[in-house]
């Protein structure tokens, strides 16, 4: 049986590490841990959007930027495909006991290729739920089952898998390891510095830590106003945590739902821009974190109670660690509608506590850093041991039918962006 101590050298080939979220600071997160187990870790990546704000943190991993791996290989001939096989593997170098981790279905399909080329391990830990049947291009679902069967394909909730795989999951291969976190990686201040926030008198704090274009967000906005009219007598505060590389987006947010637009005595919100530390002192301020990802973790991990949001529906699972044990979905099928539970946990003290203690309870049993990658290691000892790769062989049919299904999927969503 394998396990991950048979690897010297670990390298991701993901989508991104520039601006911040889930995924950047997940990839950060484990190629510290990796490194600090003695691995040479080195990164790929294919996007570079916003500013690199954790440059800094990223600083001890050689990163190679390449972004034609960005696009479809139907796009390129067998020449250049080679070529960008060559220009990476010539960046990792050192191929002996290496293990390659892709994050997404477009970056897996160029791992597969520089894994066969040097003879890696290659697994697929999917940062996101990605439906495989909808990926229509070359090589299809027919890859990522095959990776599924290998036991090299693993999702990051208990939830994942089944969303990703649809009539394919198999339930007794429900391979995931959670998004882990270790609390001592939160800092105590928060920067940009909160210090300044003024909050209403004897009130109740609503936080949410998200990119602002996520639908959740204005219908977050919505239902806390909802609960503000609700309880006039009841002062709530709402901290939205996050900014957005689109303008548009923070000025639609800013002009609907601050003064002169919207004047609610009993209500403030706050936006605070874009966050480079989130640190304690936030969710110390806070009563109720509203969200999803790995800032929902972080919630818990610093015992705020929180709800979690599901980003299809924009309801919620419920309370982290009470209704659920996943960030975006319910462990029984069950939802409810966000504004009604934020109106329900807000003000019921007992609730409150209850959901700041079995939250944080949750975090220490299936979330601690150390504790996924026990899991991950197990994964990877059930995994094929023999070394086979898919077997790529794309005609020129195929090139052609890819091209157009790639046309309408750029008209359809030029068509509704507009």
């Amino acid at each position: 049986m394998e396990s991950l101590n048979k690897y010297k050298n670990y390298y991701f080939l993901t989508e991104s590490v520039s601006n911040i979220g889930g995924a950047q600071l997940l990839v950060l997160r484990r190629a510290r841990f990796l490194k600090s187990k003695g691995f040479n870790v080195k990164i790929i990546v294919s996007r570079h959007r916003g500013d690199f704000i954790l440059e800094k943190e990223f600083k001890d991993f050689p990163i190679l930027y390449l972004p034609k791996l960005d696009q479809p290989i139907f796009k390129y001939s067998i020449k250049t495909i080679n070529e960008l096989v060559t220009i990476i593997s010539l960046f990792l170098s050192n191929h002996e006991n290496a293990l390659l981790e892709t994050n997404s279905l477009q970056s897996s399909i160029w791992g597969e290729l520089v894994a066969k080329r040097n003879n890696y391990k290659h697994v697929i830990y999917l940062f996101n739920e990605s439906i495989i049947n909808n990926y229509l291009l070359y090589p299809g679902n027919n890859f990522f089952l095959f990776k599924y069967k290998r036991g090299e394909l693993y999702g990051c909730s208990r939830k994942s898998l089944e969303k990703i795989l649809g009539k394919h999951y198999n339930e007794k291969q429900n391979h995931f390891v959670n998004v882990s976190f270790d609390n001592d990686e939160i800092k105590e201040d928060t920067i940009p510095s909160i210090k300044e926030f003024e909050l209403l008198e004897k009130s109740k704090t609503i936080l949410t830590v998200s990119r602002l274009e996520k639908s959740y967000v204005k219908y977050l906005i919505e239902a806390v106003i909802k609960t503000a009219k609700q309880q006039p007598e009841k002062n709530i505060n709402l901290i939205i945590g996050g900014g957005t590389i689109f303008g548009d987006v923070k000025v639609d947010l800013e002009n609907n739902y601050l003064p002169p637009k919207l004047q609610l005595s009993n209500l403030k919100i706050i936006f605070t821009g874009t966050i480079k530390v989130l640190g304690r002192d936030l969710f110390n301020l806070s009563d109720v974190f509203v969200g999803m990802g790995t800032a929902s973790i972080n919630s818990i991990s610093q015992k705020c109670a929180t709800l979690v949001v599901n980003p299809l529906t924009n309801k919620t699972p419920g309370i982290f660690g009470i209704h659920t044990t996943t960030f975006a979905y319910s462990d029984n099928n069950t939802e409810y509608d966000l504004g009604e539970l934020i109106n329900t946990l807000l003000f019921d003290e007992e609730l409150l506590e209850a959901a700041k203690n079995k939250g944080y309870e949750l975090y220490e049993s299936s979330y601690k850093t150390d504790i996924c990658f026990v899991k991950y290691d197990y994964l990877i000892s059930k995994s094929a041991n023999t070394v086979v790769y898919y077997n790529y062989k794309i005609s020129l049919f195929r090139r052609i039918t890819d091209f157009f299904v790639y046309l309408l999927k750029l008209l359809n969503r030029k068509i509704i962006k507009n």
